[in-house]
C-alpha cells in the first residue's frame, strides 16, 4: 500500500483545451502551456521538467489539470486565458487547490 505524500505546486500558464474528464465526474480537464512552475513554502514539489505531454514549442511539457465543474464554470476557464493556481499531484493526475485559481487575459 502507497501513501500519498503531501504536496503543493504554483503553476502559471496559458490555456490550450478544455476538456471533461474521462474519469472523474463532474470535473474537467484544463490544459496548460506553462510559463513557471515553482514551490509553495512548506509543501513538496513534485511537479518537475518532463510531467504532461510535449508543448509545440518544445519547451515545459504541457499539464492536465483537473478541476471541478464548479471551479471551472465560476472562473470562466477557456483557452487563451491564463491560469495562476496551486495544483496537487495524486497517483495518476494533477488536481487544481480550487482557493487558489487566478484568471487573466482575455
Amino acid at each position: 500500500m502507497s501513501s500519498i505524500l503531501p504536496n503543493k505546486s504554483l503553476v502559471e500558464g496559458k490555456i490550450v483545451a478544455v476538456r471533461k474528464s474521462a474519469d472523474i465526474d463532474n470535473f474537467s480537464v484544463v490544459e496548460i502551456q506553462p510559463s513557471s512552475i515553482s514551490s509553495v513554502e512548506g509543501s513538496a514539489n513534485l511537479l518537475h521538467s518532463g510531467q504532461g505531454t510535449a508543448s509545440p514549442s518544445g519547451d515545459q511539457p504541457n499539464l492536465h489539470i483537473h478541476v471541478s465543474d464548479e471551479v471551472s464554470r465560476q472562473y470562466g476557464l477557456t483557452p487563451g486565458k491564463i491560469l495562476s493556481a496551486q495544483v496537487r499531484r495524486a497517483p495518476d493526475n494533477l488536481f487544481v487547490i480550487p482557493d487558489s485559481v487566478k484568471i487573466t487575459g482575455s
